[in-house]
């Protein structure tokens, strides 16, 4: 949505979104109904809607972007902190492994020992 321009979206305007079905699916579709959001407590911009596009996709008007750069910065800033998150997780796994793999060896080790005995 045009944040820069504080501009909100209307009838007939062109947006990109992402398929609900596939993660980083970019559909691009043109809002022909907008519906002020009923739940209350929920903060949501401009006054919190949803959207019926001419796809008939419904969608929250803060899910969708006014230009097909938007989505596609949207999605490389999602898959650059997926990354480092589960670079993270991965380097986690990798210290739990060698520990593993210490503690293993130290009683094989002790098993061996008391074996020959």
């Amino acid at each position: 949505m045009d944040r820069i321009k504080n501009k909100e979206l209307q009838v007939g305007d062109t947006v990109y979104y992402l398929a609900p079905s596939s993660s980083y699916s970019i559909k691009k579709s043109v809002i022909t109904e907008k519906r002020e959001n009923q739940s209350k407590g929920r903060f949501h911009l401009f006054k919190g809607c949803e959207l019926t596009l001419a796809d008939g996709t419904t969608i929250e008007y803060d899910k969708v972007f006014d230009s097909k750069e938007q989505v596609l910065a949207y999605i490389v800033d999602d898959l650059q902190t997926s990354v480092a998150s589960k670079r993270i997780g991965l380097q986690t796994l990798q210290k739990e492994l060698a520990v593993c793999e210490r503690l293993l060896k130290m009683y094989k080790d002790a098993l061996q020992k008391n074996s020959v005995r």
